[in-house]
């Protein structure tokens, strides 16, 4: 529903923020692999990164994200930030529930930092909180990821070529 009902140039002309969560499995990483498609498709240039691979503090979060971006060191960021501005481009986060100690950090400092042309797509187990220091009304769309309703997941299997007698019942 995410991304029909909301395509990434919708999301874009709106907010900086996409924040998505969900339990455990319920298909956040691949539903990032689907928007990060959908950049391809669109030639819109994305980098991810995978929180659970980047310790939580804020040099290691600070220095994970210039890395996906591709800029080697701070120093590094004034050749990256001149072309990052000039066009409309993505960072995935994965796992963020790596980084919720320093969600504010994130949000606050590195998020903010970026270029306006940037849309941050954030997933990770737990909502999002006031306590992040983050106006989530006005800068960011939320999504909670849950099971399917049957008729939905039906539709779902439909969609994928899953052939009725294939699909549990």
């Amino acid at each position: 529903d995410l991304v029909r009902s909301r395509g990434l140039g919708d999301v874009y002309k709106r907010q900086h923020v996409v924040y998505m969560h969900g339990p455990l499995g319920i298909g956040k990483s691949t539903l990032l692999d689907v928007f990060r498609a959908m950049c391809a498709d669109a030639g819109v240039p994305s980098y991810s990164i995978d929180a659970q691979a980047v310790a939580c503090s804020p040099t290691a979060i600070n220095g994970g994200v210039l890395e996906a971006i591709g800029a080697s060191s701070p120093a590094g960021l004034w050749n990256v930030i001149p072309v990052l501005a000039r066009a409309r481009w993505v960072l995935f986060v994965d796992g963020f529930e790596r980084w919720q100690p320093l969600a504010e950090h994130f949000l606050r400092v590195t998020v903010a930092s970026l270029p306006s042309t940037a849309l941050v797509v954030i997933a990770g187990r737990v909502a999002p909180t006031s306590r992040w220091g983050w106006d989530w009304t006005r800068n960011a769309l939320v999504h909670s990821l849950d099971v399917l309703p049957p008729p939905d997941a039906v539709e779902a299997l439909a969609l994928r070529g899953i052939p009725p007698e294939a699909r549990p019942h």
